[in-house]
């Protein structure tokens, strides 16, 4: 079936229309959602938050965006949401990374012709960078994500967020500049 099809049967109220709709999707936003609030459960947690928010949704999708990009904003606003809850708590946003569960994230870094040092190191920078993504403000960490990690372009980013292309422009590259900033302790890894 092709994807307006199955938009229209999951508007219907679908399930199974719903869940081929989001299937090629649902690993792109439970990563998305990692790296929002680097925590794997609660990226799971807040993942499935956002696919019952867009099955509910999905009537009033209009079609002025692609599903995907939809999709990212629903789940962007979900993790954004739980990060102004969660702030509202003593404990902000753990930093902490787990090396099971970066695996998990950026699973196609590691090469297995590398020699165990290289992988050492290659898993060493997979884990600056997340600890680095992590500590960016919520607005910045997700016009990086999304620019980066997702690959959308910045018209895309825009209707995500709900903010203006300058922005994301700005968002974009102010995060880069935190990234690089914060990545200077780690440059024997590059």
């Amino acid at each position: 079936m092709q994807e307006g099809e199955l938009i229209k049967k999951s508007a219907e109220g679908n399930q199974g229309a719903f869940e081929q709709l989001i299937a090629p999707y649902m690993q792109s936003v439970v990563n998305h959602a990692y790296m929002m609030l680097g925590d794997k459960e609660d990226a799971c947690d807040m993942a499935q938050e956002a696919f019952v928010k867009a099955f509910v949704s999905v009537k009033s999708f209009g079609g002025q965006s692609s599903f995907k990009t939809w999709l990212f904003k629903i789940a962007t606003n979900v993790c954004l949401d739980f990060l102004r809850k969660k702030k509202r708590r003593p404990n902000v946003l753990s930093l902490t990374i787990e090396g099971e569960d970066t695996n998990a994230v950026m699973s196609d870094v590691a090469d297995t012709q590398f020699s165990p040092d290289t992988i050492l190191e290659s898993n060493e920078l997979k884990d600056a960078i997340i600890k680095a993504i992590n500590s960016l403000d919520a607005e910045y960490r997700a016009a990086i994500v999304l620019r980066e990690l997702e690959g959308m372009d910045y018209k895309s980013i825009s209707k995500v967020l709900g903010v203006s292309l300058g922005t994301v422009k700005s968002r974009i590259n102010r995060a880069r500049l935190q990234l690089r900033e914060k990545l200077l302790e780690y440059k024997e890894l590059f």
